[in-house]
């Protein structure tokens, strides 16, 4: 399967597509991959963006896009899809912060984000807060916050007195 882009959007460059899921080879039409509920495309050097067209599939349990060569950001409308139990988006090139919305993933029981460029905060609330591995997040220098043992920093946004006081003094 090849993903191409055109101005940002993504389209399947065939009318179906095939996966081979534990050893059995099922082809799918565009048309009845709403139904699909597996889609592993890991160690395929697939590059460009997540395309959104995945968060079509209505009925996605799990997505495995591990091991590509995928650049930009982890699109917001990820955690729309409530089904998806496992993602894995590790040993990519993804970019940017991990969007809150994976925090509404009610049913997730596996995440790996592991060895991208990802920084921030990693989202709380929800399923998330039982996903306390470190190692879905690690060879993300950038990131912070639990479970990971770096913290994050809170930038101050009220001056201190000693800052005050100094502007006062100049």
């Amino acid at each position: 399967m090849v993903l191409n882009s055109y101005y940002d959007y993504y389209y399947w460059d065939s009318e179906s597509f095939t996966e081979v899921l534990k050893g059995l080879e099922l082809e799918y039409s565009f048309g009845i991959s709403r139904f699909l509920v597996n889609l592993d495309v890991s160690n395929n050097n697939l590059v460009g963006k997540i395309p959104w067209e995945l968060t079509r599939l209505s009925g996605l349990i799990g997505l495995n896009l591990s091991h590509n060569h995928l650049v930009g950001e982890i699109p917001e409308i990820i955690g729309d899809k409530k089904s998806v139990e496992s993602l894995d988006l590790s040993n990519n090139n993804l970019s940017g912060t991990i969007p809150s919305s994976l925090s509404d993933l009610s049913s997730i029981s596996h995440l790996n984000l592991s060895n991208n460029n990802l920084s921030g905060k990693i989202p709380t609330g929800r399923q998330l807060q039982t996903l306390d591995y470190p190692s879905i997040y690690e060879g993300n220098p950038r990131l912070c916050g639990a479970p990971l043992p770096k913290k994050c920093e809170e930038a101050s946004m009220v001056p201190s007195i000693t800052d005050n006081h100094v502007e006062a003094n100049e």
